[in-house]
C-alpha cells in the first residue's frame, strides 16, 4: 500500500510531485491506528481510531482510512493459493473525519479525503484549508492530478477570515508577501 501519494497534493509544483513519486517504493511506511479490521474476500483495509500514518517527512491523519487494494494475480498453478491472499497495489484510499496531511513545509486540513490510484487523483472534501508558510488557499472540494501536476479547487468560503467556513460561496486564497 503507497500511501505517500496521498501526500503530494501538499507539494504545489509538478518538480516536488516527480521527486515524490520517484522514491515512493524506497521508504517504508507506518500505519498506527486503535483497531485494524481486514476485509480479505473484499480487498480493504480499515484503519479507525487516531489514525496516523507516515512515511519519511509525510503524514496523514484521520480518524479512519479505507484503504482498497488489489488481489494479486496467480502466475503459475503453483502460487495460486498464495496469490490469492496477497496484495499487488493500491486501488484507492479513503480518508475520514478530521483529515489532516503534513509534510515539511505544507499542510492542508479537510473532512474527506478519497486517493484514486488508476486515475492518480486525490479529492478533498469539505472545509478544505490548504497552508504554505504563510500562504493560505480555502474552497469546500479539491480536485488534484497528479499526472498533470493541475489542481482545482471549488468554491466555499462565506465568511471571512482564515479559518473562514466552507459551504458553498468563494475560493479564498491568502498570499502574505515575503518580509
Amino acid at each position: 500500500m503507497n500511501i505517500r501519494i496521498i501526500f503530494l497534493i501538499l507539494c504545489f509544483g509538478s518538480a516536488a510531485s516527480h521527486a515524490l513519486a520517484a522514491e515512493k517504493n524506497t521508504t517504508p511506511i507506518a500505519i498506527d491506528a486503535d483497531q485494524l479490521e481486514i476485509l480479505q474476500q473484499k480487498n480493504i483495509a480499515i484503519f479507525r481510531g487516531h489514525v496516523e500514518a507516515k512515511q519519511g517527512a509525510m503524514r496523514v491523519l484521520s480518524d479512519k482510512m479505507t484503504v482498497h487494494y488489489k488481489p494479486k494475480t496467480a502466475q503459475t498453478q503453483d502460487n495460486v493459493a498464495q496469490a490469492s491472499n496477497s496484495m499487488s497495489g493500491l486501488d484507492k484510499i479513503i480518508v475520514e473525519g478530521k483529515v489532516q496531511f503534513f509534510s515539511n513545509q505544507e499542510s492542508a486540513t479537510a473532512d474527506r479525503g478519497i486517493y484514486e490510484a488508476q486515475k492518480e487523483k486525490l479529492f478533498l472534501f469539505g472545509n478544505v484549508i490548504l497552508r504554505r508558510g504563510e500562504h493560505v488557499l480555502n474552497g469546500s472540494q479539491l480536485e488534484y492530478n497528479l499526472a498533470s501536476g493541475t489542481s482545482l479547487l471549488s468554491g466555499g468560503v462565506q465568511s471571512s477570515g482564515i479559518n473562514a467556513q466552507t459551504s458553498g460561496g468563494r475560493v479564498r486564497a491568502i498570499f502574505t508577501p515575503s518580509k
